[in-house]
């Protein structure tokens, strides 16, 4: 393990690569750059303001903001001061953020929005808060007065392998989020595929942080990647941004949630209607692929991926027939570091997550469950031994939740063991396929499958970003039919959808819709559902805000 610790790896960038730029921060038009030595110079003095509190050995700190390098720079410094770092997603609902707040026992909480600010206000009157460079708001300490303050750091802590390092608290699709512990061992189990892997990234590569390192995703494929292999990274300055950064950074790396190359598709698609890059690819071949390519700024990338959820496969195909992209599925969970297995042949067999990396071990247990073993498992769950003894088989396998199965060596996902659900006529179906399936034409954005104990299941969604203006049209709902009947036509009878129910307001964390990490939160939609009569014939209805949330909201 030793070989791979990610905390040396870094320090050894630093010492020996002082001079040399690792980060570009997109700000205000400008790009603002960070070397290795500035870096840990900023690294060390945030290190030696949380000396400076005297807080108990190994205290909880959060991290509360979107992507930035103040981010890394602040979760690096909590590790080396022999504390554990606790990312909180930035788009997170008040409910589960109060959630977080008891079960984590922060001591000290860095500061990047102003996201429920009331709730961080009451929060900061009992603890210290420091509010990062970019935070708007009038809570804590200032992050830049910490950097000018006369500290200096002892660095006298040496974090061994056991040591807990991090606290990541699970999306909560299905029940309450759980914190996820992380020792040095476990953060550091993938540095051997980071470092050598198939697809690992080089010191020439280009990563872009639009997300969260909140999750985990991010937070190994961009911060632990950078810090193993020297490559840069590209913060996007705005949420608002992105796409325009994403065209000036040029990323030969980029990983996106499904959600990501969805909209992408849509926004391509709403500037150049598929019959019209039917005929440009027809005509100019490879050249017009490229020119899409360059437009986006995936020119240059070597590795796209996509992962965090399930995707429908029409989607991969698409990029790569009409974009010629081929987009890798990874796949795996916050409790095993985020990956466990990669589809290499993405060209080739959409829709397969594909093989484990070097050191995992995959079977198939009960019901289908996919069981690992890997070197980047976690030592349990924050203050919930119960959960903890339940998620391992007794050689050791991690339970993951999902149910798949294994075809030629490559692995395949169903969905979601606990999503899964069985119709009044005893059968079986599983969602996360369907909604998949329903989201390929580009017309909806979130889908969610229910119908446990109905004849038939039935789905609720929202209308893609460039279709909200029609919702209610009449025209559309024939669109819709065909989208639904289309679906329909490949799935068997008793998987067949009766009606689509299209919401008109935006599905988030603070209705309860989404998670934090903004996945579909299926048990609290199903509550506004509870009671669908079956359709004999395909039904599209709208349903407005006032006819699910009460009037009061």
């Amino acid at each position: 393990m030793t070989d791979f610790n990610f905390l040396k790896a870094y320090l050894n960038f630093v010492n020996e690569t002082p001079e040399e730029i690792i980060f570009h921060r997109f700000e205000n038009k400008k790009i603002n750059t960070y070397t290795w030595g500035h870096l840990h110079e900023e690294v060390c003095k945030i290190a030696a303001y949380i000396e400076s509190l005297k807080l108990p050995q190994k205290s909880n700190i959060g991290i509360f903001s979107s992507n930035h390098p103040e981010w890394i720079i602040t979760d690096l410094a909590i590790m080396l001061a022999g504390h554990v770092s606790v990312p909180i997603y930035p788009l997170i609902g008040k409910a589960a953020l109060r959630d977080i707040l008891a079960d984590a026992e922060l001591k000290l909480l860095f500061l990047g929005t102003t996201l429920h600010e009331n709730i961080i206000d009451k929060f900061a009157q009992n603890l210290p808060v420091v509010h990062f460079s970019h935070y708007q708001g009038g809570i804590g300490t200032s992050f830049h007065d910490i950097l000018k303050a006369d500290l200096s750091f002892s660095a006298s802590y040496h974090p061994q392998p056991n040591d807990l390092l991090t606290i990541i608290y699970t999306s909560g699709t299905t029940n309450k989020s759980k914190g996820v512990m992380h020792s040095l061992a476990s953060m550091s189990g993938l540095g051997k595929d980071l470092l050598n892997g198939p697809v690992s990234p080089t010191k020439k590569d280009r990563l872009f942080a639009y997300g969260t390192f909140a999750h985990i995703s991010e937070r190994i494929g961009i911060e632990l990647s950078c810090f193993y292999t020297g490559c840069s990274v590209y913060f996007a300055e705005s949420r608002e941004t992105i796409l325009a950064d994403l065209v000036q950074t040029k990323p030969t790396i980029l990983f996106g949630n499904p959600m990501f190359w969805q909209r992408l598709k849509a926004g391509i698609l709403s500037k150049c209607p598929q019959n019209i890059i039917n005929e440009k690819l027809k005509n100019e071949g490879e050249s017009f692929q490229k020119s899409l390519r360059q437009l986006l700024g995936l020119d240059c990338a070597r590795h796209v991926y996509v992962g965090a959820s399930a995707i429908e496969p029409k989607i991969l195909q698409w990029f790569h027939d009409y974009l010629g992209l081929s987009i890798k599925q990874v796949y795996g969970s916050t409790e095993g570091l985020g990956i466990c297995s990669i589809n290499y042949a993405a060209s080739t067999d959409f829709g397969c997550v594909g093989e484990p990396l070097s050191g995992i071990d995959i079977s198939i247990g009960e019901n289908d469950e996919i069981l690992y073993k890997s070197p980047s498992l976690t030592i349990g769950y924050y203050q919930n031994p119960q959960a903890t003894s339940e998620i391992f088989t007794a050689d050791g396998f991690f339970k993951s939740g999902d149910s798949g199965y294994i075809k030629n060596g490559q692995l395949f996902i169903k969905g979601r063991i606990q999503e899964n659900f069985k119709t009044a006529r005893s059968n079986m179906v599983f969602p996360n396929r369907i909604e998949c399936m329903l989201t390929a034409n580009g017309l909806l954005e979130n889908v969610c499958v229910l119908g446990e104990g109905r004849m038939q299941p039935f789905a609720v969604a929202t209308l893609a970003t460039n279709w909200q203006d029609k919702f209610g049209n009449l025209e559309l709902v024939e669109e819709l039919k065909d989208c639904v009947a289309q679906v329909n036509s490949q799935l068997q009878e008793r998987e067949h959808i009766d009606r689509l129910f299209v919401t008109d307001f935006e599905w988030n964390q603070d209705n309860g819709f989404l998670t934090s990490t903004m996945k579909i939160a299926r048990r609290n939609i199903a509550k506004y559902f509870q009671k669908v009569e079956v359709s004999e014939q395909l039904q599209i209805e709208w349903k407005q805000k006032h006819q699910i949330f009460p009037v009061a909201t």
